[in-house]
């Protein structure tokens, strides 16, 4: 009996790890941005919501270390506190794709597509904007992220 309930047990931490691991991955199973309106759309939620966490699963994370992940999310914390005045999508050429950082070249972890330009208006009435590259993978859109180069 012991034996039987040590395995179901078992059994079912593997099962909690196997969902934590899905459910973590750098690209969620879960953002339905099959098109650049739906990732636009999909940020006006996110950001009029304040919701950090939807927020942040518009982004492709794969390349992206600890240190610049929590930038971002200082980023993203520092936009959701502020009002969404405009969004604007942009051609690719119309901004940057590489970015030059302490010597390292930075390019998009995804091509891009595009760019999404947000003005906030904070409560002070200040404004400020995020440049954000549009890529694009499996047919599903994200905020492409600046990596080092391989």
């Amino acid at each position: 009996m012991m034996a039987r309930v040590f395995f179901e047990f078992q059994r079912l931490v593997w099962i909690v790890v196997a969902i934590a691991v899905l459910a973590s991955g750098e690209a969620r199973a879960d953002n339905h941005t099959t098109s650049v309106e739906a990732l636009v759309e999909a940020y006006r939620d996110a950001y009029d919501s304040g919701n950090m966490q939807r927020a942040m699963d518009l982004f492709y994370w794969r390349g992206v270390d600890p240190r610049q992940r929590t930038h971002l999310k200082h980023l993203v914390r520092r936009d959701l506190a502020s009002r969404i005045a405009k969004l604007d999508v942009l051609d690719a050429d119309r901004g940057p794709t590489e970015f030059l950082v302490n010597g390292v070249m930075n390019r998009a972890n995804l091509p891009v597509v595009g760019h999404l330009l947000a003005e906030f208006v904070g409560t002070t009435g200040a404004r400020h904007y995020s440049l954000h590259m549009i890529g694009e993978k499996d047919g599903v859109y994200y905020i492409a992220l600046a990596v080092p180069e391989a």
